[in-house]
């Protein structure tokens, strides 16, 4: 499984590892909200049966600005909408 924000990147690379043989889809989600993480856990598990792994490599810091201006609140929070959802699975 596949999620991001980018629906088109998303899907091309979906498409790409298919022709390599792989069992991809993409699903959109941005991780700042937590329906649509739980959504993206929740179809994951339909799908695939199982939630094996989950890696959070969210490329937000939760507030936009640079990143010298973010609190460790502001990383925690998009930390903690991924990986809230997952060890139910």
């Amino acid at each position: 499984m596949i999620s991001g924000r980018h629906e088109e990147a998303g899907q091309e690379l979906a498409k790409e590892l298919r022709a390599l043989g792989a069992e991809a889809e993409f699903i959109r989600a941005d991780v700042r909200h937590d329906d649509e993480v739980r959504e993206l856990v929740e179809r994951t598990v339909a799908r695939f049966g199982r939630l094996d792994a989950a890696v959070n490599n969210a490329g937000t810091e939760g507030h936009p600005g640079p990143v010298t201006e973010q609190s460790a609140d502001s990383y925690a929070h998009v930390r903690y909408q991924c990986a809230r959802h997952a060890p139910q699975h």
